[in-house]
């Protein structure tokens, strides 16, 4: 008897919360947990419907992003490929919508991918009131933290680290982890950035680095900086 290989399935369908029609056009996104690669990209059908058919099994995240309604975001392991992931209805709530009087107000998804780059919120990972900025990326799904600090995010060492787009630590990635205190931190960012001689000259090299970017919290970019690198001795890598 000749055997066939199986391949796993996810599947659902994308409906509006409040009226239960299917929702067309939808961007599902199939990634994995451990590095936040993107596995493949789908748009639902008429009937709101999507499937996804991987490789093999592995510890998955699936987005549904729609316009003008709140992301939805799954985790889940898929242990052998001959099981089928049933996600069933996934609910989509619209964004600021008023009901009675009442605003909705999206909540933050834990994690988001525009383009090539994978965006962390903050605020959905919970860490001590006197955690550094690198005990809350421990938490992020696709980044780890060694021993000697060292920093791998999608399956690559962390080799720059900026804040709010700036460099304040050199190539140093483990001192902006350790001295940023999380509490200020509004979002993590890991995007693959280009060698500075390409960003001097604005031609692509074809040279990237593994970068996270550390967005802070309004009102915190300014005024606390010398605050917090004062220690370091770094403040005049910062140009307000």
């Amino acid at each position: 008897m000749t055997g066939f290989a199986q391949t796993p399935t996810i599947k659902g369908v994308v409906v509006d919360k409040t009226d239960v029609k299917p929702l067309s056009g939808a961007t599902v996104s199939l990634l994995l947990q451990k590095d936040s690669s993107i596995v493949s990209r789908k748009v639902t059908d008429a009937s709101g419907m999507f499937e996804f058919n991987p490789s093999a099994t592995d510890s998955f995240i699936v987005t549904v992003d729609l316009l003008n309604y709140q992301q939805f975001v799954s985790f889940f392991t898929l242990r052998d490929s001959s099981l089928s992931k049933e996600m069933g209805v996934v609910s989509l709530d619209r964004q600021g919508q008023d009901l009675t009087g009442v605003t909705v107000i999206a909540k933050a998804a834990p994690v988001t991918q525009k383009g090539d780059t994978a965006q962390f919120s903050a605020s959905q990972y919970k860490v001590n009131p006197d955690a550094t900025t690198e005990d809350l990326i421990k938490k992020m799904p696709g980044i780890t933290v060694d021993r000697d600090g060292t920093v791998t995010a999608q399956g690559e060492q962390v080799k720059k680290v900026t804040i709010d787009g700036k460099d304040f630590f050199g190539d140093d990635a483990s001192a902006a982890l350790k001295n940023l205190p999380s509490e200020i931190v509004d979002k993590i960012q890991v995007f693959d950035r280009l060698s500075d001689q390409a960003q001097q000259t604005g031609i692509d090299d074809g040279n990237t680095v593994k970068a996270l970017n550390i967005v802070t919290k309004s009102g915190i970019k300014n005024g606390q900086f010398g605050r917090i690198y004062a220690g370091y001795g770094t403040d005049e890598r910062y140009a307000a």
